[in-house]
């Protein structure tokens, strides 16, 4: 499910700069990495469409702190709609990161969900839950959900939270453990199958190839209780997330309006 392949400047690394070593280390890790595949399949019911490209370097936008996953995409018009189809998954380590499972678990989780345009604190979580649960990483921990962060309008900071892009890096710290502590919750109550089922939900109306940027937490919540058999708009409005209801129809309408 992937390829490998080592930068330039990471050539110029000893352990490296034989084609033996490299093959020896690469096929240590892609083993790692198709077990991972595999979990990560079984909890989403879905897999990428393409071969994920990674790419290890010595420095990777001159740090050893940075890892990115990214999806590039081509559009195509179809029955008077402009859509958008993923034509490429890469993802990028520096080796010193690629060398910890926690950091890959938690990249190739974006490999998976990112091409649905997830809100960020869900996407995150997502991650976080498989780097902890699966590649038995550290950094994050559990917290209580109903002990809030409000941001000045009141609503729960985690809802416009960007990740790792934040500046403030006590509320990125806080993100993290707080989208993976939401997104645990929820697959306690719903179980095993909760979020497999959300996905097909999502891929079965298409509306990641529609939208045209990131989805709403309001939309998210819809999908959510059509795969909980409940309205969850009741939690999240405890939670001060600011949702409302929607039917499918005004979703639909919505993205319609919106890309016109």
């Amino acid at each position: 499910h992937y390829t490998l392949t080592f930068a330039d400047d990471l050539l110029k690394n000893k352990d490296f700069d034989e084609a033996k070593k490299r093959q020896e280390m690469g096929q240590g890790a892609l083993v790692f990495m198709e077990s991972l595949y595999n979990y990560v399949h079984g909890i989403f019911g879905f897999e990428p469409n393409h071969r994920i490209n990674v790419i290890l370097h010595e420095l990777y936008q001159g740090t050893t702190q940075l890892a990115t996953t990214q999806i590039s995409y081509k559009t195509f018009y179809q029955n008077g709609e402009i859509l958008k189809q993923v034509d490429g998954i890469e993802m990028n380590f520096p080796i010193a990161m690629f060398n910890d499972r926690s950091v890959r678990a938690h990249e190739l989780t974006h490999a998976f969900t990112n091409i649905y345009l997830l809100p960020t604190w869900f996407a995150e979580g997502i991650a976080v839950l498989v780097q902890l649960e699966y590649a038995k990483g550290a950094g994050h921990s559990k917290v209580d959900i109903r002990e809030l962060q409000l941001d000045f309008d009141g609503v729960n900071a985690i809802q416009n939270w960007r990740g790792h892009s934040n500046s403030i890096s006590a509320l990125s710290s806080w993100g993290y453990d707080y989208s993976y502590s939401l997104v645990s919750e929820l697959k306690a109550r719903f179980g095993e199958g909760f979020y497999s089922k959300l996905f097909r939900l999502i891929e079965a109306d298409g509306i990641h190839q529609k939208l045209p940027g990131e989805m709403s937490t309001s939309i998210l919540v819809y999908y959510m209780s059509q795969a909980a058999g409940q309205d969850l708009v009741p939690f999240f409005e405890e939670l001060k997330f600011n949702v409302r209801r929607l039917t499918r129809a005004e979703i639909l309408s919505i993205i319609k309006q919106s890309t016109q």
